[in-house]
Order: structure tokens, then sequence, then C-alpha cells
């Protein structure tokens, strides 16, 4: 259920990492359940912080898995020498 209400409050459009949206979400879906507001909003700050941290280790290891390549395609290509 409060993945559900997540999915939801994420669609509206928001600022960068659907700050304020995300934790709406999570205010909204477990509030149904009858916790606290600022037990909930402590939870989702710290689900969210997780998820960004995630992506940015995962987008750092890409991009330095892709460095060797790049590096490789920006050489400028050898001409043979003339005699």
């Amino acid at each position: 259920f409060t993945v559900a209400v997540l999915v939801f409050a994420v669609m509206i459009p928001a600022g960068p990492a659907f700050a304020g949206t995300f934790e709406l979400g999570f205010k909204l879906g477990l509030g149904a359940f009858g916790l606290g507001a600022s037990s909930v909003i402590v939870v989702a700050v710290v689900a969210h912080v997780v998820q960004l941290i995630t992506m940015v280790v995962i987008l750092g290891a890409g991009l330095m898995a892709a460095e060797p390549r790049q590096l490789v395609r920006s050489r400028p290509p050898e001409t043979a020498p003339t005699g």
C-alpha cells in the first residue's frame, strides 16, 4: 500500500530528486497505519538519502568503468609516415 501511494506521490511534478513529494508519499502511505508524522518523516528522509547515495555510487562505478574506453576513443587517429 505504501509503495503504491509513494508512486502516485512522485508522479506530481516536483524539484530535483522528487524532494518533498517522496516524503509526502511516505507520510500518506505510512500514516494510514497509524504511525506518527515525525517518525514517518524520519523514515522517509533516511530512505530517500539511502536511495540517492546508492544511485550516486552506481553512477560513479559506471563512469569509472567506462573511462578507459572513453580515453581510447578520444585519441586522434595516427597518420602514416610520409616519405
